[in-house]
């Protein structure tokens, strides 16, 4: 899932787990594709990676291990 940010300022990414395909309960590892590392893992929703304005990011959601 990728986020364009039009605004003047940055935003942060939220990503709920179940707008994806994954039930509220599962545990998601979350990938910046850009910077090629993990950000992190969580159940539910995952919130953070801000988008520099006029900038874009690509998240890679999968279940963690």
């Amino acid at each position: 899932r990728s986020r364009y940010n039009a605004g003047e300022s940055p935003v942060d990414i939220t990503v709920h787990f179940p707008d994806v395909g994954f039930a509220s309960t599962t545990r998601v590892r979350v990938r910046d594709l850009y910077v090629k590392r993990d950000v992190g893992t969580a159940a539910g929703s995952w919130t953070g990676v801000a988008v520099p304005r006029h900038g874009v990011r690509m998240l890679r959601v999968s279940l963690a291990n």
